[in-house]
């Protein structure tokens, strides 16, 4: 250990007994005494020839004792050490709050290691995102690249203002990492004058440029920009590059774009009409009549896979003659085609009359896709042809079939449907339990929510020929019911304000480096606030229930593999997961979703982000709806979603209401109050 860390350690031991530290522990050690046993064994690894890895565990708990001291020890090892070891003791400043620590990062990043000078700078623009004066500053200080490509990386992510200079600057250097920064740049800024940069870039000797070229063109947009893109594309000597371009086409969403793609479908080329294709379905919201008509003339394209995101795509867009053309595949050879379409119907919520038979045979089928989707699609049939299969169903085997069956037979709204309702809810033990009282009540205004006997003793004293109200009506009398509880006090255990059901749940949230954010003068971060939230929650499962936390920032950090019992063993385990974990990194909810959606009987999951999507396979909001109803497609979980900070509330939204869940939006209340 050097100087500056040995005389804290010095100073540290002073009026400590070193004959007491050896006897028997007969008390918890004191933060002070702590430091110095921690500091003693960085020291000793520090003699070794080669410094062992699991040091880094020793410096993450010196910052998690929060104390100045320990501030300053780290800070001293960050200025000392070289590569990884300075860069992990900057970055365990993170777990330390005191105010001084920011005075510790600026020393850092204006003369500590390269390694830490770059970790040292995103925490201060964490941790003060409004001032970012001194590290513009750092620009003309600056002689090593990369930290010149940290300092244009935070500015260009805080929208800092008048960049063109630095990244006209930055889009020419040697330094490949810099130079690609500064390309990506451009497109952010959108610097008319560097379009012509951008196509250079295309061709660049490092493939880090090429792809920040992409993404620049992406972001720039536009007609030119998407011309860009699609002769990109074309271009044989970029095939190593064609998913990047493919995700970069999947972001079209204004006219121009849309018009560019349409336009290119006309190529020769096979690969690059799929991805057309792709990109098309993915922008069908935001221009549906143009999209429509070009998706319906692909819907008869040979490949399995086009035709699925074909039909996809008319789900979006709902042009007129997509229920017609998706009804003609009901009979189509491919039985993923035959999925597809029905699965399209039912989201459509029309089944021409030449297709109802047809829905009813495959209501009924051996496979359990395609009944799950059949069933569904009953829920827009006549009463008299639906009813019977629908309540046939509340017998599956499948949990995904009888959600199904009581989806269309909320749909249908017949009286006999009660008490094959009341029969199935009672005998159920997951989600099916409460999503089935919630049916009941609103078929019928009543509030006894899962006290199904209570629902059997009023169906036994209602007349049988009864007739449900409207459901307008019985939806005003569910609320009404709900405000006198929330008034009593008598609630459900919520999660911002959505019931959490039995059965297999996981909490996906979000821990990117803005979660880190103290909003509405709050001592804590967004996200000490937020995981708090969850960590009530979880407490409060029933020991019945299984359940999974999702973390992710740039990467995606699942508590465990698969689903667990919420045991008061793993819910302490899940608890200390959420306590040890520091905010960092981007925001990737595909990745996070895509995760839980792969757990083996996942049910419900439960989303909360404060920011649209910035790492993954998938950050354009069409593309991620996209993707995430392929994957839900035959899985059949309901996904929540619960927007704070600057998440894209109206993204969300579409998100939970295209995979049957609710949406909650924090984002005017965090603002004012900090958080729940």
């Amino acid at each position: 250990m050097r100087r500056f860390a040995l005389a804290l350690l010095m100073a540290a031991a002073g009026g400590f007994d070193a004959a007491a530290a050896q006897e028997p522990a007969a008390r918890e050690s004191t933060p002070q005494e702590r430091l110095v046993e921690l500091l003693g064994q960085i020291e000793q690894r520090l003699q070794e020839p080669k410094v062992p890895r699991d040091t880094s565990r020793l410096l993450y708990q010196l910052g998690a004792l929060g104390t100045p001291d320990a501030a300053a020890a780290l800070a001293g090892l960050a200025l000392e050490q070289e590569g990884w070891l300075a860069r992990t003791s900057a970055w365990s400043l993170r777990y330390i709050d005191d105010q001084h620590v920011m005075v510790l990062l600026r020393k850092i990043a204006s003369s500590g290691p390269v390694p830490a000078r770059c970790e040292a700078l995103r925490q201060l623009a964490e941790r003060s995102p409004a001032d970012l004066g001194w590290i513009r500053r750092r620009w003309d200080r600056e002689e090593e690249p990369r930290p010149k490509q940290v300092v244009l990386e935070i500015l260009l992510h805080h929208e800092a203002d008048d960049l063109g200079q630095l990244v006209w600057e930055a889009s020419d250097d040697r330094d490949d990492r810099l130079r690609a920064a500064g390309v990506r740049g451009i497109g952010v800024t959108r610097l008319r004058k560097g379009m012509s940069r951008l196509e250079k870039a295309l061709g660049d000797r490092s493939r880090v440029v090429q792809r920040n070229a992409i993404h620049a063109l992406q972001a720039f947009g536009g007609k030119d920009g998407f011309k860009a893109l699609v002769e990109a594309a074309t271009d044989h000597r970029l095939l190593a590059l064609r998913e990047d371009l493919t995700r970069a086409l999947n972001s079209a969403d204004d006219e121009e774009e849309i018009k560019v793609l349409i336009r290119a479908l006309r190529t020769r080329d096979e690969v690059l009409a799929m991805k057309l294709i792709e990109a098309i379905a993915t922008a069908a919201p935001h221009a549906p009549e143009d999209c429509g008509k070009a998706l319906l003339r692909s819907l008869g394209h040979e490949d399995e896979q086009v035709r699925a995101v074909v039909i996809r795509g008319l789900v979006m867009a709902r042009v007129e003659g997509a229920a017609g053309a998706l009804a003609k595949r009901l009979n189509h050879p491919s039985r993923d085609t035959r999925k597809e379409a029905l699965w399209g119907l039912a989201q459509l919520g029309e089944v021409p009359p030449d297709a109802r038979d047809k829905v009813v045979y495959l209501a009924r089928h051996d496979d359990r896709a395609l009944r799950r989707h059949g069933t569904r699609a009953l829920g827009f049939l006549p009463v008299e042809m639906a009813l019977e299969p629908a309540v046939g169903n509340l017998r599956d085997e499948d949990w995904r079939v009888v959600s199904a069956a009581v989806d269309a037979l909320l749909m249908l709204r017949h009286w006999p449907s009660l008490a094959p309702l009341i029969a199935t809810g009672e005998a159920r033990q997951d989600v099916l339990r409460s999503e089935i009282a919630d049916a009941l009540q609103l078929l019928t205004g009543e509030g006894f929510g899962m006290n199904y006997p209570a629902w059997r003793r009023w169906l036994g004293d209602q007349d049988p020929d009864a007739a449900l109200p409207d459901a307008e009506t019985a939806a005003a009398a569910v609320a009404a019911l709900e405000r006198l509880r929330r008034e009593a006090g008598d609630t459900a255990s919520t999660y911002h304000g959505l019931t959490v059901p039995r059965g297999g749940v996981v909490f996906v949230l979000d821990i990117s480096g803005s979660m880190s954010a103290r909003r509405g003068g709050g001592a804590e971060s967004d996200y000490r606030r937020f995981a708090g939230a969850l960590q009530r929650v979880i407490g409060g499962l029933p020991e019945s229930s299984m359940f999974n936390v999702v973390l992710f920032g740039s990467a995606v950090e699942p508590w465990r593999e698969e689903l667990a019992p919420a045991s008061p063993e793993n819910v302490e385990d899940a608890v200390a997961l959420l306590r040890r974990t520091t905010p960092n990194g981007g925001t990737n909810l595909y990745d996070a979703l895509a995760r839980a959606l792969q757990m083996e009987d996942v049910q419900t999951i439960f989303v909360l982000t404060d920011g649209m999507p910035s790492a993954g396979r998938r950050t354009a909001p069409g593309d991620i709806l996209m993707g995430i109803a392929q994957l839900n497609r035959d899985r059949g979980a309901r996904i929540h979603t619960i927007a704070a900070g600057s998440a894209g509330a109206g993204f969300l939204k579409t998100l939970a209401e295209s995979n049957g869940g609710e949406a909650v939006d924090l984002r005017q209340g965090m603002d004012a109050a900090g958080g729940e």
